[in-house]
């Protein structure tokens, strides 16, 4: 049987993957806004989105390993 971690990492894993399918258009329109100067944290965002899935993947990790099988978190 698939432990559960698994399909949950697997899942997480497809969502990021998904994520990254962002067409060449959006992209030249991002990088065409003009973005206030004190933003210095954008090159943080990848490790801020990598951090936010790890805890959404471990959480749901956590609240299928109490019950597992039910509706109810």
């Amino acid at each position: 049987m698939i432990s559960s971690w698994m399909i949950v990492g697997a899942v997480t894993f497809l969502v990021a993957i998904a994520s990254f399918l962002i067409t060449p258009r959006d992209v030249k329109w991002f990088t065409h806004l003009s973005r206030p100067r004190w933003l210095v944290f954008e090159p943080f965002i990848p490790l801020i989105w990598t951090v936010i899935f790890i805890c959404g993947a471990a959480s749901a990790n956590i609240v299928w390993q109490k019950n597992p099988g039910s509706l109810v978190t």
